[in-house]
């Protein structure tokens, strides 16, 4: 560890001094590595995007909003669009 904190790139790192850093957590108590507890209740909310993204009416499926078609009345992911040409074709249009 010493000598990655002097710049030293990884791989001129002889292996078995790379291998004392592995043994300090392999040999380490559980207590001293694991946080043991009950598990708590949480909700999972989606990360706010620059773009934002909303689920595929379809699949559910989160996509970004740029990426959403409209399928009938329904704002769906490409591959529930039905889409099957690559940006390629659709350019040469």
């Amino acid at each position: 560890m010493k000598k990655r904190a002097q710049g030293i790139p990884p791989d001129q790192i002889p292996e078995e001094e790379a291998w004392e850093a592995v043994k300090i957590v392999l040999e380490a108590p559980e207590e001293e590595i694991f946080i043991i507890g009950e598990l708590e209740d949480s909700t999972f909310e989606p990360p706010e995007e620059v773009l934002g993204a909303q689920p595929c009416e379809i699949c559910g499926e989160w996509v970004s909003i740029p990426y959403l078609r409209v399928l009938g009345n329904k704002k769906v992911c490409i591959d529930c669009a039905g889409y099957e040409e690559g940006f390629e074709k659709i350019f040469e249009k």
